[in-house]
């Protein structure tokens, strides 16, 4: 059986089986229980959890992956192309990127509307990440680890060119396209919405932001360059019970190529409070530095590496201004959430006095 479900009632016992095919080694899928992921909630992504019986030695339960139900979300992840994105990065190299991630059980891609349902390994059983929350020291240290791993093993690859499904940062039709959507669009209406929060210098570095999108963009797609996450959110990672054993990565809609450090200016600068960030910013910067070393990466000095963390750490504003787009302004959580993530961004353009670079 082919397609690709869109809604909780499309999944089957028989797409399963044929979905899982290769996971289960042709053996019967029978779908048991299956409820929204609790706790789970996506702009562009619609997660349930499903009970499955495969027989001994198979998953007995597993995460599906969908588009949103919501048509105006389905819409921009389309003309984005992130579903068939997230989708290829799991059929092609996933299981190569030196990180920890959730093991691919099965893939089914509409090739018309580049939806993708991705049929994952459950991990609910360990403790999401909340950005709002913000990270401790010991789980930024640990995250920090695996961007560095993941970085060093993809540095400067030629095979990330080989990948056309990937795109680099600065693809043409981005650069051409989001500054201008940032300046027309984004920007206005998220200064209209925190226009009782927003004071003179966040609006000034708004307005400096849109002139900077264009050529920040092209800093991060030219080299050296690597597989960068793109989503470097706390809410993106797993953490197991503990406070040594590293995080696994999860939504990978937005990976491509480009400077490894936008992972990490944004990661830093947006999901953590700054009284934990700010004593410790450059020491985090720094074990990434050493990392990408001790395996084997060269060229890239640590006067670059810091300079591009300063300057990637006003352009990491870009994402949460554009969401402000999505949010229901009636719903107040919405907004507020939204709000902790855009003074955090501020704060960190101004303590790292990122404009000076620009």
């Amino acid at each position: 059986m082919s397609g690709v479900p869109r809604a909780i009632n499309d999944i089957t016992s028989e797409w399963l089986t044929s979905v899982m095919a290769d996971t289960v080694g042709g053996s019967q899928v029978t779908l048991g229980d299956i409820a929204p992921l609790e706790g789970s909630t996506s702009f562009q992504g619609n997660l349930v959890r499903a009970h499955i019986d495969a027989g001994a030695g198979n998953p007995a339960s597993a995460v599906v992956k969908m588009v949103p139900e919501n048509e105006g979300l389905r819409g921009i992840g389309r003309q984005l192309g992130i579903y068939a994105r997230e989708a290829a990065f799991y059929l092609t190299v996933g299981a190569e990127s030196g990180i920890r991630q959730p093991a691919c059980y099965g893939v089914a891609i509409d090739t018309e509307t580049g939806d993708s349902t991705i049929v994952l390994e459950d991990l609910s059983a360990l403790r999401t990440g909340n950005q709002i929350a913000g990270f401790s020291l010991s789980e930024a240290e640990r995250t920090i680890d695996q961007y560095a791993t993941l970085h060093a093993r993809w540095w400067d690859s030629p095979r990330l060119a080989s990948l056309e499904w990937l795109p680099p940062w600065n693809l043409p039709a981005m650069v051409a396209y989001l500054p201008q959507a940032f300046q027309q669009q984004a920007w206005p209406a998220c200064a209209a919405l925190f226009a009782d929060t927003f004071g003179d210098e966040e609006n000034r570095l708004g307005a400096l932001l849109g002139e900077q999108v264009a050529p920040l963009m092209n800093l991060i797609g030219t080299g050296p360059v690597t597989l960068v996450h793109g989503d470097a959110r706390h809410d993106n990672l797993m953490f197991p019970d503990d406070d040594a054993t590293a995080p696994y990565m999860v939504d990978w809609q937005y990976v491509a190529s480009g400077r490894g450090i936008v992972d990490i200016a944004y990661y830093l600068s947006q999901s953590g409070d700054p009284a934990v960030v700010a004593p410790v910013e450059r020491d985090l910067v720094a074990r990434y530095h050493a990392a990408l070393a001790a395996q084997g990466v060269s060229g890239y000095g640590w006067d670059d590496c810091w300079a591009d963390y300063r300057k990637l750490a006003l352009y990491s504003l870009v994402y949460p201004i554009f969401t402000s787009a999505l949010i229901d302004p009636a719903v107040a959580e919405q907004k507020r959430a939204l709000g902790v993530i855009l003074s955090r961004g501020f704060d960190a353009a101004r303590r790292l006095k990122s404009t000076d670079l620009l």
